[in-house]
C-alpha cells in the first residue's frame, strides 16, 4: 500500500484495534478471563469446527450466505464477471450497518476527513 493511502488504514486500525487483532486481550481484561481460559475456548471451538466439517454440518461462508439467502453470484458475475456477487437482504443490510458504525466512531473520534 502506497504511504498516502496507508494513512486512512493506519487511523482506522487505531480506532478499531480491537477489531484487528486485540480482541482477546480487550475481553480478557474487560470480564477478567485468563489465557488459559481463552486457550481452551478457542481450542473447543476448533475441536468443534473441526467435527462440524467432518459430518457435514458446517457451511463456508459462501455456503452459509447462499442458503439465507444473502448473496447471489449469478447475477454478480453477469455484471461484474468472474467472482462478482451482490448482496441482499440481510446481507445488504448487514454491510450498511458496519459501515455507519464505523462513520459513527470516526465522527466519535474525531478522524478528520480523508
Amino acid at each position: 500500500m502506497q504511504a498516502t493511502r496507508r494513512a486512512p488504514y493506519d487511523r482506522l486500525c487505531q480506532l478499531f484495534g480491537f477489531l484487528f487483532g486485540g480482541g482477546a486481550e480487550f475481553l480478557a481484561k474487560k470480564h477478567n478471563i485468563t489465557r488459559k481460559e481463552q486457550d481452551e475456548v478457542a481450542l473447543r471451538s476448533q475441536n468443534n469446527a473441526e467435527n462440524a466439517t467432518k459430518t457435514g454440518r458446517f457451511k463456508d461462508h459462501v455456503e452459509l450466505a447462499e442458503s439465507l439467502d444473502l448473496i447471489d453470484f449469478e447475477k454478480g458475475t453477469k455484471i461484474s464477471g468472474f467472482r462478482g456477487y451482490y448482496l441482499k437482504n440481510e446481507g445488504a443490510m448487514l454491510v450498511m450497518a458496519l459501515m455507519l458504525y464505523a462513520f459513527n466512531k470516526m465522527v466519535e473520534k474525531e478522524l478528520k476527513k480523508m
